[in-house]
């Protein structure tokens, strides 16, 4: 067994690179980030606290929960919404769902501390 340190440099120059787009897991937490904290029924911005996950097909009616049926909401207008669709209650979406890409800046953005060498490549 050997003992002792061994010198890393901090950034690796990659002589080929394969680009690969990797979709988001999905998160209620990442689905306000994605809706930018904005009601998708009334437009308003609200903290966290203030909002829900609202299934636009709700799950009593066959309703999945992934990224293309969860928007943002606000609690009002959840419970305006109730157990219907959007069309059935008279509430149209302002913004259409999207399946986000996942980001390496999103997924290291929980690992601290960043090494100041990273910052060029990630951000």
């Amino acid at each position: 067994m050997v003992n002792g340190y061994m010198v890393a440099p901090a950034v690796l120059r990659l002589k080929y690179y394969r680009h690969i787009i990797k979709k988001a897991r999905y998160s209620s937490k990442v689905v306000f980030y994605r809706d930018n904290y904005v009601c998708s029924y009334c437009g308003k911005n609200f903290v966290k606290s203030k909002l829900t996950i609202d299934h636009i097909i709700p799950r009593s009616k066959g309703g999945k929960t992934d990224w293309m049926n969860c928007v943002t909401c606000c609690k009002g207008c959840n419970n305006r919404k109730r157990n219907r669709t959007p069309e059935e209650a008279g509430m149209p979406l302002l913004t259409k769902p999207f399946v986000p890409q996942s980001l390496i800046k999103n997924e290291l953005s929980g690992i601290r501390p960043v090494h100041s060498e990273w910052l060029n490549y990630l951000f």
